[in-house]
C-alpha cells in the first residue's frame, strides 16, 4: 500500500511543478554606480576626478556590466520604460567619467576649443549594451529619440561645471528627474581645477529646478 502511493506522489509533484509561485525577475543593478557617485561626487556636484583615477575598481565594474548588459541583450532586467531610461541616464553619465579618466584628469577641460569637445562627445568611441556608439550618438539616437523626454537635459553629465549638478546616487526606477534644469554646480574659474572638480566650460544652465516627476 505505502508503496503504491509512490507513483502517484511522483505525478502529482510533475503536474504541480509548473503551477508553482512566480521568482521575481532580477533587475540590473546601479548600485556600484550610486557607490561611485556617493564617494566622488560632493554636493555642490563636483569631481573627484583624481581620486577616482587612484581607486576605480568599482567603478570599472560597473562600465563592464554596462558595455555589456543593457535593454537590448538582456531585456528581462529592464521590464519597463522607466528601467530602460534610468539605464542609459546612468551609463552616459559614467561613460563620460570614464572619458575624463581616459584623456587625463590633468587636463583643464574636455571643452577646451571646438575640436576638444567634439572629439569626446562625437569621435570618441563608447560601448553600450555589447554595441559600438559615442556619446553624441547615445544621447540623441537613444536617450532623446527613443524616450522623447526634455527633462532628460538635467540629467546628463556633459562633462561641466556648467552643466546641471550631477547627482550623487544613479538613476533608479521608478524615479524622478527634474522638470526643468536643476541649478549649475559652482561656475567660478577657481572652482575649475583639474583633476579635482568638473572640467569647465561655458555656462549652458538658463533655468532653475521646478520639481520632479517619476520616468515613465
Amino acid at each position: 500500500m505505502h508503496y503504491r502511493l509512490l507513483p502517484t506522489l511522483s505525478l502529482l509533484a510533475l503536474l504541480t511543478a509548473g503551477h508553482a509561485a512566480p521568482v521575481a525577475a532580477e533587475e540590473f543593478s546601479h548600485a556600484d554606480w550610486t557607490a561611485v557617485l556617493a564617494r566622488f561626487v560632493d554636493e555642490q556636484g563636483q569631481v573627484d576626478y583624481e581620486g577616482l583615477a587612484s581607486d576605480r575598481a568599482i567603478f570599472d565594474r560597473y562600465v563592464r556590466t554596462v558595455e555589456t548588459t543593457g535593454p537590448t541583450s538582456h531585456p528581462e532586467l529592464f521590464p519597463t520604460r522607466a528601467h530602460q531610461l534610468a539605464y542609459y541616464l546612468n551609463a552616459y553619465n559614467a561613460l563620460v567619467f570614464q572619458g575624463v579618466l581616459a584623456r587625463g584628469p590633468e587636463k583643464e577641460s574636455v571643452w577646451s576649443g571646438l575640436i576638444s569637445g567634439y572629439n569626446f562627445f562625437v569621435k570618441m568611441k563608447v560601448k553600450v549594451d555589447g554595441e559600438e556608439t559615442t556619446l553624441k550618438k547615445l544621447e540623441d539616437d537613444v536617450v532623446r529619440a527613443r524616450f522623447e523626454d526634455p527633462r532628460v537635459h538635467a540629467a546628463l553629465n556633459c562633462a561641466s561645471i556648467g552643466c546641471p549638478r550631477l547627482p550623487r546616487e544613479a538613476f533608479e526606477a521608478p524615479t524622478s528627474i527634474p522638470r526643468s534644469t536643476p541649478r549649475c554646480a559652482n561656475s567660478s574659474p577657481k572652482s575649475a581645477t583639474a583633476g579635482s572638480t568638473r572640467p569647465r566650460k561655458p555656462s549652458s544652465c538658463r533655468r532653475s529646478s521646478t520639481g520632479s516627476r517619476p520616468i515613465s
